[in-house]
């Protein structure tokens, strides 16, 4: 065999292993397959694989951003959080155990420890006394504090219209007009019914759609949502309301229609 040909034969094996790790990359990505099940030195590669078209996939994907957020919602230094990410946590694990360990007021280390590959992120939170309703509960009370502070407003303001079952997008955007109309929060929430959407009442209001757009933005900064994992959001438009679906917290918060 000429040097032409042994150069030929070797592309033709390259390219046909980075076809299997591409194949199997996918299946791991659509089917789930376990890398446990794989040669190691496929699965290394396979891992890598799948972690570049995620990146690739996801062009917003910033650790820096994610771990910012995760020291801002949890009191987590941000370098802790990047080390265990060079470590191998994935960013969403590391969020969900912060949230844990904010909740149990446990170090983050005691909570990644207690995770193994035959448990799940649930069963880890009950092991430190985190049931649903105390996630709610800690989740609720993070949110009324960044709503507050973003808006503006105490705590016990924000408390008052989500106890009463008002959605916390419906309350965040009407102490928003409150404060650049002379109307009070209570009549602005009045005025919003089933049947019409917050452009109308802000059209009401004398409100120009320029002005609305802008609350519309210190609303969204005030509400969790993609940007609290590193994410943006797209921009939204007067009379859109679809970005916020995420924000209900509970089944009783539906005294409006979260996508009005």
């Amino acid at each position: 065999m000429n040097l032409e040909n042994q150069l030929q034969s070797f592309k033709s094996k390259v390219l046909a292993k980075k076809a299997i790790v591409l194949a199997l990359a996918g299946a791991f990505l659509v089917t789930g397959i376990g890398i446990t099940q794989m040669p190691q030195s496929v699965a290394i590669a396979a891992t890598q694989q799948v972690q570049h078209q995620e990146q690739h996939q996801r062009p917003d994907f910033n650790p820096e951003v994610m771990a910012q957020n995760i020291q801002d919602s949890f009191g987590i230094d941000k370098q802790v959080i990047l080390d265990y990410n060079k470590q191998g946590w994935k960013m969403h694990d590391l969020h969900k155990a912060a949230l844990i360990a904010y909740a149990s007021e446990k170090p983050i280390s005691d909570i990644l420890n207690a995770k193994t590959m035959t448990n799940d992120w649930k069963n880890v939170g009950e092991s430190f006394g985190v049931t649903k309703e105390k996630i709610h509960t800690v989740m609720q009370a993070m949110m009324s504090k960044k709503m507050a502070t973003t808006l503006g407003v105490s705590s016990d303001v924000i408390n008052s219209f989500l106890s009463q079952g008002y959605h916390p997008r419906d309350t965040a955007m009407a102490v928003t007009l409150s404060k650049h109309t002379d109307k009070t929060t209570d009549e602005i929430l009045n005025m919003k019914k089933i049947n019409n959407r917050w452009s109308d009442v802000a059209t009401a209001l004398g409100i120009s759609d320029e002005d609305y757009n802008q609350y519309q933005d210190s609303v969204r900064k005030c509400l969790p949502g993609k940007q609290s994992m590193g994410m943006n959001h797209p921009q939204g438009h007067r009379g859109e309301g679809q970005e916020f679906k995420h924000c209900q917290t509970n089944g009783n918060m539906n005294k409006m229609d979260p996508n009005n």
